[in-house]
């Protein structure tokens, strides 16, 4: 594992595309950090090539082939996501994070386990006190990256939301879905302060980025006028309510 306590910068991003599953359940991201550090990409790419020579020449050991971020055996990826998939789909599923973590977190669960020393038997055949302190780093650093992707917060105001908008875009999980967009032009005249300028009627979404705990941060224009806005959006009412809007001082509205 990383030697810095809060891990890798690919590790950390690892930890922010699944924020929302490692709320739920850190452990099988802390078994795709491990193996993933035990098969680094160059490694995993060579047993690519290995699989797709198995299952041209029919070799029976393909099965028992342990692939993919989390090196989960090949007929338990077969078991989980079927059988009708091309080698490119494979290979697609093998290096997708999410994908990667729905079959450990099911493939854990067939297995009783009550501590980390068990399940470093599930995973490696046996226990295996080394598999414990490299799960432990794993879930350690899991724990401090996620208490730092909220930093973003930290002396945030509508004066400055300007100058920390590259930090801001610098925790975002990925670009937001065209949904979000739509919903956030159609209810902007509840969300956004800023008055509109020389008649303009409506403000459109430039780029959103969805950021951890469902926080968005959305470049709008409206003519040439560009405003930076901090939403959350709150998913049992589906509505969204506007932070820190840059075009507004802190005493409007």
């Amino acid at each position: 594992m990383n030697n810095t306590k809060s891990g890798s910068r690919s590790q950390q991003q690892l930890i922010r595309n699944l924020n929302k599953q490692i709320k739920k359940n850190p452990l099988p991201a802390a078994i795709i950090l491990v193996e993933s550090e035990f098969r680094p990409l160059p490694i995993r790419l060579f047993e690519y090539l290995f699989f797709l020579y198995c299952s041209i020449m029919g070799r029976g050991r393909i099965l028992k082939l342990s692939l993919g971020l989390s090196q989960v055996q090949f007929r338990y990826w077969l078991e989980y996501y079927g059988y009708n998939k091309s080698f490119l789909q494979f290979v697609r599923l093998f290096e997708n994070q999410k994908s990667n973590y729905y079959i450990v977190e099911w493939y854990i669960n067939q297995n009783n386990f009550r501590d980390l020393l068990d399940l470093s038997k599930i995973y490696t055949g046996k226990k295996n006190m080394y598999y414990v302190k490299k799960l432990v780093e794993a879930l350690e650093i899991i724990k401090i990256t996620r208490s730092d992707n909220m930093s973003f917060l930290q002396g945030l105001s509508n004066k400055n939301i300007i100058d920390n908008w590259d930090t801001l875009i610098s925790h975002s999980l990925k670009k937001a879905d065209n949904i979000i967009i739509e919903k956030i032009e159609k209810g902007q005249d509840q969300l956004i302060k800023s008055r509109k300028e020389l008649g303009a009627t409506s403000w459109f979404v430039i780029e959103c980025f969805e950021l951890p705990e469902n926080y968005f941060a959305v470049m709008l224009e409206e003519g040439h006028v560009i405003n930076y806005v901090l939403l959350k959006y709150d998913q049992t009412n589906d509505e969204f309510f506007s932070i820190y809007e840059s075009n507004i001082n802190e005493n409007d509205g």
